[in-house]
């Protein structure tokens, strides 16, 4: 009776490490999954936020918009289209946080999660115009708790804040980018809203 016990215990753990073996990922293996598809697979595969953060992390190398090649001086930002097709062709896209939003609000509003983007004002200007500076992130909810994805690893934030502010206020933030001390949601299902009102920007008290 032992002699069976052990037996099948010997069984259980095998089995449990080829499954293990079989589910092992390397990060070649990924990326070179990741590049085999095209928009739509991505799309279908990308259903959270850490997957989308995940892809950010391996494909994203930050660039300002005026020092792309791709870009213009117009803050041109580029789409989830070409985002995607630079990955597949170079194995990596240039942008910055404009781009990281709008590849989360491409993937993962197909899988229940809103179109919107949360921007956040710092404490520092821009030397060329005297503008604060801001910083755009992909704000998303579990269970009423607010989260975010972003360009920097450092941008993401598991949803455990109760309020966009406690989020702003999270000292990483500070840390990495700046202190902030405004925000607001903005609205992309809505290709007109482009500046907030008075009412929109919340200040972080």
């Amino acid at each position: 009776m032992k002699e069976a016990i052990k037996k099948a215990m010997f069984g259980l753990a095998l089995s449990g490490a080829l499954v293990g073996n079989a589910q092992a990922e390397t990060t070649e293996d990924y990326i070179n999954k990741i590049r085999a598809m095209d928009s739509k697979q991505l799309v279908q595969y990308i259903k959270t936020p850490e997957q989308a953060q995940r892809y950010l992390n391996t494909f994203a190398r930050y660039t300002s918009d005026l020092e792309a090649s791709d870009f213009t001086k117009n803050n041109f930002e580029l789409p989830f289209e070409k985002i995607h097709e630079h990955v597949k062709k170079f194995g990596f896209f240039r942008g910055d946080c404009e781009e990281a939003q709008t590849f989360a609000n491409a993937t993962l509003s197909d899988n229940g999660y809103q179109r919107r983007e949360l921007v956040m004002i710092l404490n520092k200007k821009n030397k060329e115009n005297g503008k604060y500076q801001s910083h755009s992130l992909y704000p998303f909810q579990k269970d009423g708790k607010w989260g975010t994805i972003g360009i920097n690893n450092t941008d993401y934030h598991s949803a455990k804040y109760p309020t966009l502010e406690k989020l702003c206020k999270d000292s990483a933030f500070e840390k990495e980018i700046g202190k902030v001390i405004a925000y607001f949601l903005r609205d992309r299902t809505n290709p007109n809203y482009i500046l907030p009102t008075k009412k929109d920007i919340k200040i972080v008290k």
